[in-house]
């Protein structure tokens, strides 16, 4: 069976899709785009995802072709997992592009919006039952200008840090600002536990704002656990750590097993793992 989509309001085959190699998103990465994990037909932190779409959508000053609320979206996400018979777990990706023509400079701000639905083997979140080993991603960093805290289609930075923790054989690796300091890994945000301390680096160090990064931190405050994302994190707090595990909102948390010749614990993550699944 042919995969189905939402496109500007109706449900139609993939292929019918009417983007081809003039569209803004394929020359010039004029896209934004959420990543929503469902979990029993239920789209997790859908508002939370289309708040920080809508914040992005402004700044880039983008105007989408259809309403972007929540029942609008909810609808047409349960219409592609019911199209494409997906009533498992599923990974929805919300694709925003400017519409139009034009070289740099766009004839028009209006934007399409593209739904697509893609199954999971999981249905609920799962901590991964081999740890993770990271690395420091070292030839190129982030630039903290607030327009790479978007989720656009331009991700030449994370394309060249996934290429490189393949060759170096690491499951992923972080990637530093332009300060230095730890910013994120290639599609996760990174939190540091140690002596019952939460450690994150602040919005302001360049990283993604992550919906599940909003979502651990507020679990880990209800367990009683300090919380610090409000500054920026160094290299060398990895050495010092108990724990390390990246967290998105797809795959929810991961524990970091190894960097370099250090070993942590997972302890943390499975308590976080549990409680995200009674969410």
């Amino acid at each position: 069976m042919s995969q189905t989509v939402f496109y500007n309001g109706s449900v139609i085959a993939a292929e019918n899709v009417p983007v081809g190699i003039g569209s803004r998103s394929f020359r010039y990465g004029d896209s934004l785009f959420e990543s929503i994990r469902v979990i029993n037909t239920r789209p997790m932190f859908l508002q939370q995802h289309l708040n920080r779409l809508k914040l992005s959508m402004a700044s880039l000053k983008m105007e989408p072709i259809l309403p972007l609320s929540t029942e609008t979206i909810e609808k047409a996400i349960s219409q592609v997992i019911n199209s494409n018979k997906l009533f498992k777990g599923c990974r929805i990706r919300l694709t925003v592009f400017r519409d139009g023509s034009g070289f740099y400079t766009p004839d028009t701000n209006r934007s399409n919006v593209l739904i697509e639905a893609f199954g999971l083997d999981q249905e609920t979140w799962q901590l991964n039952s081999k740890g993770l080993t990271i690395d420091i991603f070292p030839d190129f960093q982030k630039s903290l200008n607030p327009l790479f805290a978007n989720k656009s289609g331009n991700s030449l930075l994370y394309v060249m840090a996934g290429i490189w923790a393949k060759e170096k054989k690491v499951d992923d690796c972080l990637i530093l600002n332009e300060n230095n300091y730890i910013c994120e890994a290639i599609n996760s945000n990174v939190f540091i536990f140690k002596d019952n301390s939460l450690i994150t680096p602040a919005i302001s160090e360049g990283c993604i704002p992550g919906i599940m990064r909003e979502v651990v931190i507020k679990l880990a405050l209800q367990m009683g656990i300090t919380v610090f994302d409000d500054n920026y994190v160094t290299k060398h707090e990895l050495s010092g750590a108990d724990e390390i595990f990246l967290t998105n909102a797809i795959r929810g948390v991961q524990y970091v097993v190894a960097y370099k010749n250090k070993r942590y614990y997972n302890k943390l993550a499975k308590k976080l793992t549990t409680e995200l699944n009674k969410l």
